[in-house]
């Protein structure tokens, strides 16, 4: 089964600052097309498709053409011409669950893709101060996905089920430091595992651990780097 779509949306924002004596507004339309496919495979097993797209507008604030002064050592200042970010969301979902045996996979991955993303740009002037404006820019993209598997085991006379779930996920986003792109890249990857066993209708036992392994990296703050392994 297939089904295809679209959805408009029209989003208006307006702003009278009359500390400032300074008034504007904003209005955006977009055509946010989706899509979904789905396949039965056999009893049980499914493969899923999914895609969807969205925007998330600006706030006033950031549109806001008038300087933040409050903290003279962090000045932030709008930016009126901002454009809302697009992003672009594709899905894959695989299940097969086999009520019978009691053993079950289910894995998806999802990746996301982001046209005018919205980041702030930063630079240092002569006197020491940080200035902040929110720009946009492109190259934002975002990966994650899962396996899940689950399986009886049994070990002489005692029975269980093993659970064990992989985790994976990818972030490259960008950033402006003193007019140059700052380039960042994180990675995680975790590992869980749990047993469970039902001796009878009252009593239950459950076992599980997991492991994560996590890094990023930034391209003009290496000092910035971190990596971590959490059990």
């Amino acid at each position: 089964t297939y089904a295809l779509g679209f959805d408009v949306q029209q989003a208006r924002l307006s702003s009278d600052n009359r500390t400032r004596d300074t008034a504007f507004s904003r209005q955006y339309l977009n055509l946010l097309p989706n899509a979904l496919f789905t396949y039965n495979m056999g009893r049980n097993r499914t493969l899923r498709v999914n895609y969807r797209t969205r925007i998330n507008a600006p706030s006033v604030s950031q549109l806001q053409p008038v300087p933040d002064n409050t903290n003279p050592l962090n000045i932030r200042l709008g930016n009126p011409d901002l454009r809302p970010e697009f992003a672009h969301n594709l899905t894959l979902f695989y299940n097969n669950f086999q009520p019978g045996n009691s053993r079950s996979l289910f894995a998806s991955v999802t990746g996301t893709l982001t046209q005018h993303k919205i980041v702030n740009a930063t630079s240092i002037n002569r006197v020491g101060a940080q200035i902040t404006q929110p720009i946009n820019v492109n190259g934002y993209g975002n990966l994650t996905g899962f396996v899940a598997v689950g399986r009886p085991v049994q070990f002489s006379t005692f029975k269980a089920n093993l659970n064990l779930t992989t985790n994976a996920s990818y972030n490259r986003g960008q950033s402006l430091l003193n007019g140059q792109p700052n380039l960042s890249n994180a990675w995680l990857l975790s590992q869980s595992a749990t047993f469970n066993s039902n001796f009878n209708e009252k009593f239950e036992v459950s076992v599980g651990g997991s492991l994560a392994y996590q890094v990023a990296e930034y391209s003009l703050q290496p000092a910035q780097n971190t990596e971590f392994l959490n059990p």
